[in-house]
């Protein structure tokens, strides 16, 4: 019998030092893990992406000459890949276009097409167009949603693929609420009304061009931002 005790009363030590042992073995393990030549190797390859990303960054001059007009009021968070602009309207209505971060570059060239190197960085197109929507609301809570693309040259900056109606918090939020028919099957005079609306609104070339260069120095900033990160961590610092 004194075997017996003497055995459950030790049996929770003998296990608490096993515990002790294989947590020591994974700090180990971790500590060899951020400490070998391939991370030292990873630390030093972002450290020198960071460095010249950040020489080579410069924001777009268009963005502060928008800015500096302060008709619109732009919006954005750090880590956030969306952003906005807000601005009023008479009778008391408000309109707000939103879009996100685009990359500078679309992959077109990437559909394994013959004599294509899907390697090569000449396949690589700039990317032309940026997905923005325009949300005009009065203060009841009723509304359009245009859903558009900035489009490339003179005339015509933008060309617009459905517009939502909306009379409530619900239906302007709903994901499977009627979007409206193709902007192009329209009645060629009802499109040019919706295209007077919009312009009336605010939606200009000036707009349609800082969309196009924030939607691109955002996205070089968040790069940098996750670069600096990655290597935080690498680097454990």
């Amino acid at each position: 019998m004194m075997i017996s005790r003497v055995a459950v009363k030790y049996a929770p030590v003998v296990a608490t030092r096993a515990v002790a042992a294989r947590s020591l073995g994974l700090m180990r393990m971790s500590s060899v893990a951020f400490s070998s030549p391939a991370c030292a190797k990873l630390n030093k390859s972002l450290g020198s992406e960071l460095q010249h990303e950040k020489e080579s960054y410069e924001q777009p001059p268009i963005c502060k000459q928008f800015l500096a007009d302060q008709t619109w009021k732009f919006q954005e968070v750090e880590g956030d890949v969306n952003m906005s602009i807000t601005r009023q309207l008479p009778g008391e209505k408000t309109a707000v276009v939103e879009w996100q971060l685009t990359s500078p570059f679309n992959d077109a060239g990437f559909d394994g097409m013959e004599g294509e190197d899907p390697q090569g960085e000449e396949n690589m197109e700039p990317a032309e167009a940026t997905d923005f929507t325009v949300t005009v609301e009065n203060k009841a809570g009723q509304g359009l949603i245009f859903y558009c693309s900035t489009a490339a040259g003179e005339g015509h900056r933008y060309v617009i693929g459905n517009c939502r109606a909306f009379t409530s918090v619900a239906e302007k939020e709903s994901a499977s609420s009627y979007n409206g028919p193709e902007f192009e099957d329209l009645d060629d005079n009802m499109q040019e009304a919706f295209d007077e609306y919009l312009a009336e609104v605010g939606l200009t070339d000036a707009v349609c061009d800082f969309i196009d260069a924030t939607a691109l120095d955002k996205e070089q900033r968040e790069y940098m931002r996750w670069l600096s990160q990655l290597k935080a961590v690498v680097g454990g610092n």
